[in-house]
């Protein structure tokens, strides 16, 4: 069973204590703030945001932040919720639970798959859930069958 724990344990990341844990919060935070941090000039911010118009040091964040800890959103048209997250990682005031994060992204994405067949970390999930002491398979080559599951090819 995969928890947050669990994910903080894969990361080598020690989770919060829970009282020190500050966002989510039940408000968004005010769109003037976040635009102030990600933007050269606040007032070209729209919604989705524009990422020619960001900071350099938020164009490179936003990359890593897509391909790390936000992979559902669109890295070329970061969402309001993106560029909170942005925001957050970027103020040393807010403290995230990032496993905890982590973890409701996948229970975001077990509740609303029929919007979205990419599912957010495959590779921790496979890491995590393959169980211990048996030994993987290379696979050099996976065969679509007629039917359009995958075949592992056999060796004789």
């Amino acid at each position: 069973m995969i928890d947050p724990s669990v994910i903080a344990k894969y990361l080598g990341y020690k989770q919060p204590p829970p009282e020190t844990v500050n966002y989510p919060q039940a408000e968004p935070i005010d769109a003037g703030l976040i635009n102030n941090v990600l933007y050269w000039d606040p007032k070209m911010a729209m919604i989705p945001h524009v990422v020619g118009e960001f900071r350099d040091d938020i164009r490179v964040l936003n990359k890593a932040f897509h391909h790390n800890l936000y992979p559902r959103g669109l890295e070329h048209k970061p969402s309001r919720k993106s560029g909170e997250l942005m925001y957050v990682f970027m103020n040393s005031k807010l403290v995230v639970d990032w496993a905890k994060f982590i973890f409701n992204q996948l229970v975001d994405f077990q509740n609303s798959t029929y919007k979205s067949a990419r599912m957010p970390f495959p590779c921790m999930i496979t890491t995590i859930s393959w169980p211990e002491g048996e030994e993987r398979q290379l696979v050099e080559q996976v065969v679509l069958s007629e039917c359009g599951y995958f075949e592992l090819p056999v060796e004789e």
